[in-house]
This record gives structure tokens, sequence and C-alpha cells, in this order.
């Protein structure tokens, strides 16, 4: 994901300073498809870094783990929450409303020194795609329809009569995906390997999260 920079001064120059709590928020959802059901559902970990503004690379101060069906993290010093208006609107983009989350790290005893620049992001592992059983190591990320790779390969799940119209739901999907430009034949032969392997159509939340490996930029 990673959120813009934020930088900050914090004050009493030449003091040491300790910060116990840090809040970030970020917009999940896809336009045209909306937010997905559990915040788990498109991340597979979560993490703040922080470090000098002058700093080349700058580090974890807090970071956690999540799962599919769930808006936790197995860090509990990590809370997810969404963020609600007086008029329950959520976050507008072109019409379309989706979920602000909010996060906020709690308990950094993150010290600092008085006088310096600082800067914050917040980082996200996106989930890899999985049908069935067969995990095919390609990033779920938002492509340039607005929507995950993921939310595509459901909507064949969903739609289709039985296993050979799924297979041909997502060979459409991929090829057309390839001829656009957003993924690459290697990734189109490990989504279509997986979907004529798949015996048997899952949801979203049960099927299509695993863990990626590296860190991915939204």
């Amino acid at each position: 994901m990673p959120q813009p920079h934020s930088r900050s001064r914090p004050a009493w120059s030449h003091r040491s300073l300790e910060i116990d709590k840090i809040r970030t928020w970020t917009v999940p959802g896809a336009l045209g498809f909306g937010d997905p059901a559990y915040l788990g559902d498109r991340y597979e970990s979560i993490a703040l870094y922080g470090g000098k503004a002058s700093d080349s690379q700058i580090s974890p101060v807090a970071e956690g783990t999540m799962s599919p069906d769930s808006n936790t993290t197995n860090n509990p010093n990590i809370a997810l929450t969404t963020v609600t208006y007086a008029n329950g609107a959520s976050y507008a983009h072109l019409g379309a409303l989706m979920k602000i989350w909010q996060v906020d790290s709690d308990s950094l005893k993150w010290n600092v020194s008085g006088g310096e620049k600082y800067r914050i992001q917040i980082w996200a592992h996106q989930a890899t795609v999985i049908i069935g059983d067969c995990d095919t190591g390609v990033s779920d990320r938002i492509l340039d329809d607005g929507r995950a790779i993921s939310d595509h390969i459901n909507e064949c799940a969903a739609t289709a009569r039985n296993h050979g119209k799924f297979v041909s739901c997502v060979t459409r999907f991929t090829k057309d995906s390839l001829r656009a430009g957003m993924i690459t034949a290697q990734e189109e032969s490990a989504i279509d390997r997986c979907a004529s392997q798949a015996l048997a159509l899952r949801t979203k939340s049960s099927t299509l999260i695993s863990s990626q490996r590296g860190l991915a930029d939204e």
C-alpha cells in the first residue's frame, strides 16, 4: 500500500522523546467493486514503519499478521476499525463509497530525538490467489480496472454452472488481462493451471487468500 509519507518534528529540541501511539488510515476498497468483506481478505500482514527523514531506509515499529474472515491481527497492540461519520457516509471516491480503515498502533515505545524530522509509512503484504487448494503464487493485487484478481475469479465461481464453465470463464479473464498488460504470461499460466485443477469452488474468504512472501506496494 504504502500510505503517503507523513513527516513530523517532535517538539522540545534536543530532548529524547518516546512515542507511544500512532494513528494512520487506509482505503483498501476497489473502485467498481467496493470493499473486501474483511481486511484480512485483502492483506496477509500489516506493518508501521518509521525512521528519521534523512534515513535511506526505515524499520518496522509495529507489525502483525492477518487471517481471512478477520479484522484483527496477531498483535494486540494494533487495532483496526472502520471510520464512520455523523451522516453514516464512508470515503467518497468518484461517486463510489468505500470504507476508510483506521489503524491504531499502540504501546510503541519508539524513542525519537527532539528537533529531528521523522517519516512513517504503512505497508501491507498482499495475499496470493488460491483456487481450491492450489496456490497460484500470483499476488492478489488491484488491476487497472479497479478490481482485484480474486474478485474476477470469484465472479467466475459465482456464475459458473459447472467446473468446465468456471475454467472457461477464468481463462477468458486471464487472456484478456494478459492482452491488456495487467498480468504476465507466467501469471496467466499459473492461474489457468490452478483453475483447471480445482475440484471444488469455494467462497473467497476460505479459498482465495494465502501468504505472499514479498512486500507489495499498492
